[in-house]
């Protein structure tokens, strides 16, 4: 049975956009629907997948009924629909601001768009939009209870590896930073890597990504598949921001340690951890309080616990002015000393002129956005996979006393819960025998 709800989204149950008439449908709990599992089944591109970190909210969109290239347009559009009662949802989000030096510094960094159908699951409510005269609704009704299983099946194994900088050159660049002239000029800036695995054979981005998600919890897995030999996923512990009206919350997520046998009291204890937290959580503060009404921090913090590490966390919450929209916020937010680096100007500019690959999607910006609810996460723990290779990402914050190879098997402890999933993982041989300390910096 579909009921049509206005109550719990506050809106119509219809709205009109480029002449196509959406509806949306509140779906009755015996019908089963996997987000995931849907979202597979469709054959409209771009599709997008996010879960929040508690699991309460989760959507799957494919296919597109407007584009949007920068976060200023989309947020004029999502205002323009409000003055009439609309409330679309737009999904994706904004890359990592920076570009390589031979990249045009104008290219879009951004992409949202308005999808043609989508599923919303909040708590144990599900509902469906889509094009009411296109048969979209029934044949998900149709399917609801027969949605395709994910391959038990494993992954098949990883080919060959190339590293970008090698570690080499990381360790070069490491020093570089560290040097006492540069970092007077930059205290702090967190240096990526991209690890290219070729592939053996071709590896299923939903296989990928739900094995992903089952076996590290406590984060946001996403997708982001713009054709298909081409996607980006993952699971990020992070989150940007969540906006509900005008109340804020974010979090200073920064200071890792390898779990192995150790508790809580030793990530909460240590100096450099709490350092590194304090110096992100400082940050936010800063860019909040001209915009809010009230900010608000707890005196403790707490830890987030993945898989292979764990990280400190503070959570920050605030109440903003009435005139602060989503495209403000991005811009002071987006990035945190915790991908990016500080001061940031001086930061974004080593980055580009000293890291050889384009970051993209990695320690960017992605979820939803809307008038009334927008939540994105930080796209770190991530992957872009296509038919020939599968990258995967990882950074560590650079600072006075960090040594180049203990933060060259940072990057590794941080791709070990992916490389977990496929057979024989490949770990990195160039640093096998070296005793890394067990605190590290951001991601």
């Amino acid at each position: 049975m579909i009921v049509d709800s206005t109550a719990p989204l506050r809106k119509k149950s219809q709205s009109t956009y480029k002449n196509k008439v959406h509806q949306t449908a509140l779906l009755q709990q015996d019908h089963a629907i996997d987000p995931l599992s849907w979202l597979q089944q469709q054959t409209e591109y771009p599709k997008f997948y996010w879960r929040s970190r508690d699991c309460q909210i989760e959507m799957s969109g494919a296919g597109t009924l407007r584009n949007f290239t920068s976060i200023a347009s989309a947020q004029a559009f999502i205002a323009q629909q409000a003055l009439i009662g609309i409330f679309p949802v737009l999904l994706g989000g904004e890359q990592f601001p920076v570009g390589t030096a031979d990249n045009s510094a104008d290219s879009p960094r951004a992409y949202l768009f308005l999808p043609k159908k989508m599923l919303l699951r909040r708590g144990d409510q599900m509902f469906f939009y889509g094009n009411a005269d296109s048969g979209d609704l029934q044949r998900t009704l149709d399917n609801s209870t027969q949605a395709e299983q994910f391959s038990a099946e494993p992954l098949p194994e990883l080919g060959p590896r190339e590293d970008c900088p090698n570690r080499q050159d990381w360790c070069s660049l490491v020093s570089k930073v560290i040097d006492p002239v540069s970092l007077y000029r930059l205290p702090k800036v967190v240096l990526a890597r991209r690890s290219r695995f070729q592939l053996t054979e071709p590896v299923d981005a939903y296989r990928l990504l739900r094995k992903w998600r089952e076996s590290e919890g406590n984060t946001f897995p996403f997708m982001l598949q713009s054709s298909p030999a081409d996607s980006f996923q993952g699971c990020t512990p992070e989150r940007l921001y969540r906006r509900v009206n005008r109340s804020i919350s974010t979090e200073a997520l920064a200071g890792t340690l390898r779990r192995l046998n150790r508790g809580e009291s030793e990530i909460r204890s240590d100096v450099k951890i709490r350092r590194e937290n304090f110096h992100v959580q400082d940050f936010i503060e800063n860019r909040l309080q001209p915009v809010c009404e009230t900010v608000q921090i707890p005196s403790s913090a707490d830890v987030v616990k993945l898989k292979c590490i764990q990280h400190l966390r503070k959570s920050i919450t605030g109440v903003l002015k009435s005139h602060v929209d989503d495209s403000q916020l991005l811009k002071l937010l987006h990035p945190t000393p915790a991908v990016g680096g500080s001061p940031w100007p001086a930061a974004k500019e080593f980055i580009r002129h000293n890291e050889d690959f384009d970051r993209g999607w990695y320690a960017g910006a992605i979820g939803y956005m809307s008038a009334r609810e927008t939540d994105f996460s930080v796209a770190i723990r991530s992957a872009r996979l296509t038919r020939e290779t599968l990258d995967l990402f990882a950074g560590a914050g650079i600072v006075a006393g960090s040594e180049p190879l203990a933060e060259w098997l940072e990057l590794e402890s941080k791709l070990e819960g992916v490389l977990q999933l496929f057979p024989a993982p490949i770990c990195c041989p160039e640093a096998t025998n070296y005793s890394a300390p067990e605190s590290f910096c951001d991601d």
